[in-house]
């Protein structure tokens, strides 16, 4: 586990056991082939805004909906030292064939509080990095993540982010999802403050987040 700091922007990543070449293999024939036993919880045009991206989106089965959500469950407990800290309510795949991008976008959703991640199951030499993009007082910063097949990153929903290039040869898989915030942890957070330690790194009100930052 790891938290990362840049430019004033919290992201937090960590290792995940999963079965990746199923989930490859997957994730590309539903691409081919939808079928019919699909976990389509991916947010609609309506809920989020404009900057959300969907034309790589892949609908996940139920099964493996429900495998990846309590290993991310369990990874978000652990960061919050709290049992079920966040709600993982959103999960789908990703592909990207040779020579295409993901384009900028975010997963805010007006009155949502949460968390946006992203996993990938392999990285293909030259398939592209994440990009964060964030803004310091008045200059724009791009920042880009190594991204290394077996771990998942977390950051905020609202961070604007873009996936470079798949200049590979091979089509490039992720999955990606959206977890909210439980109201039981909500009123913890805003009457106790030992436990802002991890959450408001990620969520927090820019108070909370000032005296964190004093703190280190």
């Amino acid at each position: 586990m790891s938290l990362k700091l840049i430019n004033g922007l919290f992201y937090y990543e960590h290792d995940l056991e999963l079965d990746n070449k199923s989930l490859i293999e997957e994730i590309t024939t539903t691409r081919e082939n939808p079928g019919n036993d699909l976990d389509d919880s991916r947010p609609s045009h309506k809920e989020v805004d404009m900057q959300h991206t969907f034309y790589e989106d892949v609908p996940l089965k139920q099964e493996t909906f429900s495998l990846i959500g309590e290993q991310v469950s369990s990874v978000l407990d652990s960061i919050f030292n709290l049992k079920q800290a966040m709600s993982v309510n959103e999960i789908w795949g990703h592909f990207t064939p040779p020579g295409e991008q993901t384009m900028i976008h975010n997963h805010y959703e007006k009155g949502v509080r949460g968390l946006s991640w992203v996993y990938y199951p392999h990285m293909p030499e030259n398939a592209g990095n994440l990009i964060f993009q964030c803004q310091v007082e008045t200059q724009r910063i791009m920042w880009e993540i190594n991204s290394t097949a077996g771990k998942i990153y977390f950051f905020s929903r609202d961070i604007l982010h873009f996936v470079t290039r798949n200049a590979s040869n091979v089509n490039r898989i992720s999955i990606s999802g959206n977890v909210t915030v439980r109201p039981e942890l909500e009123n913890i957070l805003n009457n106790d403050h030992q436990f802002t330690n991890n959450y408001w790194y990620f969520v927090g009100r820019s108070g909370e987040r000032q005296i964190i930052n004093n703190e280190k």
